[in-house]
Formats: structure tokens, C-alpha cells, sequence
């Protein structure tokens, strides 16, 4: 299959620069080996193709799991992570293990391929699987008599199948590196042991060293920093490398606190930005309310006073009303003047509820308004039916003149 190398190298490029949370052992393994931070990811199709064509002649039919993973159908046409993951899948059993080594009690410890596989990648179908196998891990290290440091940075491959993979992460102790490229976590492991001065996994030690020759250091010995990891760290990750892998977690973290608490704070702007915009939206229509409640009241009187008949129907409240201005206040209305009249309020101790009159034009109404001194030392009151803003504004401008403001008309009070 012809690969596009531009489009590869665009790939790489992308890769190299969407980095988090591993930056730091990308740029302290740039540091070491100059100018070849990409060329496991640009030459790594060509890399296993080569293995592929050398090995692939050897195996002949001895292994069949490898015979499938090579013939199986879905290896071209699946995605890159699943082509890749089959890739690493077929590497580890066309160049299998060939050593041991002797543990404690003189018992030997003989590599097999699945072994071999499984120092650097594991499969699952589930996230949720994840956590389950860094404890098996750590408990099959246990009973090699292995300590908790020995094991050795790992991929683990989430997908249904090994050729539809769709997440990979780079296991790191306890920490967890996760990307959707297996590829780029494939690079970040390799990285992770020249950066950290790892010591590669025995069973899969031929497999890195093959990786390391190939694609960062070229002589035919291990680089002088893998030599002195071996021969000063019995393995594993000291106590140091494990701090500054917290350290870089830990402002890997830090830095996503600051950006979720900058996009808070933008949201949080935002919601309030929007709440003062409501609020304004709100006091221009209750100014409108007000306004039209105004307008609508200034045709109304409130009279009080007037007995209530059982049974009492507006038709009755408004002879009644004409009657009540003909003869108290000596002015004669007809009933086409009056637009509506009926009682509002309710029954308190026994006294007769308002009546509300609307009349039909505001000149009728203020004229039968400025006679309401002819109702002094009677029974009746009378009033203008005002707005709440409106009783309010009256109300405080009655207190600051210290005395009631019987002869003032509401209008001369009321914002235009």
C-alpha cells in the first residue's frame, strides 16, 4: 500500500504539537536525541513492513494466531489505530523472545511470546477495564517476586477488536497518558524510557532495542544513557523519576483548573452580562406597564360611602352613581357618559364597599373630581383610582410637606 508522505509528515507534525499532558518527556527526549522526536511516526509503516518481509518467510506455519493477525481481512481497511495495534500485535511474534532470566532461588524465568506482547501492549473492550488491568499488573509482578517499581511502562488498547481500536493510553506506574492514536502512544512509551532512563521490560527488551536502533539511536550498541539505566537502576521507576512525573501531572492539572475556572469566569461574565441586559428589558416594560395602567386609570373614580343593597348588579351601582353626582355633587350625568361601575374591594366590618366609575372621556371625570370639597362633613369620600408607584410617590411627597395634600391633583406628581 503506497502511503502519502506529505500527508504522513502533516499527521506527525499534528501529533507533535498536540502534546498534553506528556510534554514534558517529549521535549527532555528532544533535548537528548535532536531533530528525531518525529521519525518514529513518519517511518513506522516502512519500519514494520521491513520486519514484515524479513520474518514473515521464517514463521512459516508455526504460529497460527500470527497467521491470522497478518491474513486477517479487516488489517487493510481498518483504521489507523487498528492497523497500528495489529502491527505492534504481529511484531511481537515475528521476532519473539529469545532469552531468560534467573530470579531468586535459582528459578528460571523463560519469555514466552504472549509475555513478550504483553510488556508492551494489553487489550480490552471497555474503559472501565482499564483499572482492573494496572492492578493485574501490578499483582503478576508480585508473584514473579518482581517489586512494584519493575513494572515497566505499557500501553493499554480499548476497542471491540484489536483492528478497531479507538483509544490507547501509556501506563506510567499509576499514571495513565490516554490519546485516540496508537502510534502516538506507541511513541510516548519509547520516549517515556529514554526520558525517564527506564529499564525496557525483559521479556520485550529485543523488540525496544530494535526500535531504539532504528529510529533514534543508530550505532550497533544501546545509547550510553540506556547502558548506564541498566547497569545503575535494577528497573523500574525510582522515586525521583516517579516525583517528577507527579510534578508534571500535577501542573498538567493545575493548568486544567485555571483554564476551567477562566471559562467559568467568561460564563459566569457572560450570564451576568445577560441578566443586567434582562433586567434593563424589564424596567422598560414595567415603565411601560405603569404608564398604560396610568392612562387607563386616569378616567376612574373611587367613591366610598354609598350603602350596599343585597343583590346589588352594576345596572343598580350606576343609578345609584348618577344619582350620588346629581345630588351631592350637583352635577346631572346621563348613563352613556359612564363607561363601566361596579364594587371593589371587600367586606370590612360590616362597611359598604367602594364604587369604581369609569367614565368615558377624562374631562367628565375631572370635572365631578373638582366638586369633591362639596363633600365635606358628609358620609362620602371621594378619589382618583392611582397606580401603586403612584399611592407610593403621593404617600412620600405627603410626608416630606408634612401635612395631607387635599387640594393637589396626582398628575402634578407623577413622572412625565
Amino acid at each position: 500500500m503506497q502511503i502519502d508522505r506529505k500527508e504522513e509528515k502533516e499527521a506527525a507534525t499534528w501529533l507533535k504539537y498536540n502534546r498534553e499532558p506528556w510534554a514534558e518527556i517529549e521535549t527532555d527526549f528532544e533535548l537528548m536525541h535532536p531533530g528525531k522526536d518525529l521519525l518514529l511516526l513518519t517511518n513506522w509503516d516502512t519500519f514494520y513492513n521491513k520486519v514484515e518481509l524479513l520474518k514473515k518467510s521464517q514463521v512459516g506455519k508455526e504460529d497460527p494466531i500470527l497467521e491470522d493477525i497478518l491474513n486477517k481481512p479487516s488489517a487493510e481497511n481498518s483504521s489507523t489505530g487498528g492497523r497500528c495495534a495489529l502491527q505492534l500485535a504481529a511484531i511481537g511474534r515475528l521476532i519473539p523472545p529469545k532469552g531468560r532470566i534467573i530470579q531468586k532461588e535459582k528459578n528460571h524465568w523463560k519469555f514466552s511470546v504472549a509475555e513478550s506482547v504483553d510488556t508492551i501492549f494489553i487489550s480490552c473492550m471497555n474503559h472501565s477495564d482499564v483499572e482492573n488491568i494496572v492492578v493485574n499488573q501490578k499483582e503478576k509482578a508480585l508473584k514473579r517476586k518482581i517489586s512494584y517499581g519493575e513494572v515497566q511502562p505499557y500501553i493499554i488498547l480499548v476497542g471491540p477488536q484489536l483492528s478497531e481500536t479507538t483509544t490507547a493510553y501509556v501506563v506510567v506506574d499509576k499514571i495513565l497518558f490516554k490519546h485516540t492514536s496508537v502510534l502516538k502512544a506507541l511513541d510516548i512509551l519509547f520516549k517515556t524510557f529514554i526520558a525517564l532512563d527506564l529499564k525496557y521490560p525483559p521479556p520485550s527488551e529485543h523488540i525496544h532495542t530494535l526500535i531504539q536502533k532504528v529510529f533514534h539511536c543508530t550505532t550497533g550498541n544501546m545509547s550510553k544513557t540506556r547502558q548506564q539505566s541498566q547497569s545503575s537502576s535494577e528497573g523500574g521507576l525510582s522515586e525521583e523519576m516517579i516525583a517528577k512525573i507527579c510534578k508534571q501531572q500535577a501542573g498538567m492539572i493545575g493548568k486544567q483548573i485555571e483554564d476551567r475556572f477562566k471559562q467559568f469566569e467568561s460564563s459566569l461574565k457572560s450570564i451576568f452580562d445577560q441578566v443586567s441586559e434582562n433586567k434593563s428589558k424589564i424596567q422598560i416594560l414595567e415603565t411601560k406597564m405603569e404608564h398604560c395602567e396610568r392612562m387607563y386609570k386616569m378616567k376612574n373614580l373611587i367613591i366610598y360611602g354609598e350603602q350596599q343593597a343585597a343583590n346589588e348588579t352594576p345596572e343598580i351601582c350606576e343609578n345609584k352613581m348618577m344619582n350620588f353626582f346629581k345630588e351631592k355633587l350637583e352635577h346631572e350625568i346621563s348613563s352613556s357618559e359612564i363607561e363601566q361601575c361596579y364594587r371593589i374591594g371587600k367586606v370590612q366590618n360590616g362597611k359598604p364597599r367602594p364604587i369604581l366609575v369609569q367614565f368615558l372621556s377624562i374631562k367628565t371625570k375631572n370635572h365631578i373630581f373638582n366638586k369633591k370639597k362639596m363633600l365635606r362633613n358628609s358620609n362620602y369620600f371621594m378619589k382618583e383610582d392611582l397606580t401603586k408607584s403612584a399611592v407610593e410617590m403621593w404617600k412620600s411627597a405627603s410626608e416630606k410637606l408634612a401635612r395631607p395634600m387635599c387640594g393637589a391633583k396626582v398628575e402634578e406628581f407623577l413622572p412625565s
